[in-house]
């Protein structure tokens, strides 16, 4: 989805054209969707979006989370900058790339694709 209108719900959910951000993802998926709707923002802009009151570790885990996505060509990392930013090359879709470390892939959910991580060994089946 490219565009479109972003708001926030009665409740508090952020929506896009139907599909709201539930608290009740986990993290990773609503920094996916906070960046879909900001297309290039700085981790702090991500991690004050998506994260839940109690979850204090959210810029870090997230910042880790987006750096994969940028080694495997997903999102770009704006230069050198601390706090870093991130942008999106091409909005893939409203779920959120998942990470399996234990097979060394990145899943692109919205096509199917599995994208194998530079720094790993792919390994076998989950």
């Amino acid at each position: 989805m490219k565009g479109g209108r972003w708001y926030l719900t009665s409740t508090g959910q952020i929506a896009a054209e139907g599909e709201a951000m539930r608290r009740s993802q986990p993290l990773y998926a609503r920094g996916w969707q906070a960046l879909r709707m900001l297309k290039a923002a700085g981790i702090s802009d991500i991690a004050m979006m998506a994260a839940r009151v109690e979850e204090k570790t959210a810029a870090s885990v997230l910042t880790g989370y987006f750096q994969t996505l940028s080694r495997v060509g997903l999102v770009v990392r704006a230069g050198a900058v601390i706090p870093p930013r991130f942008a999106l090359i091409d909005d893939l879709g409203p779920e959120a790339p998942r990470i399996d470390s234990r097979r060394h892939v990145v899943i692109e959910p919205n096509s199917g694709r599995e994208l194998p991580m530079p720094w790993g060994k792919q390994k076998g089946g989950v």
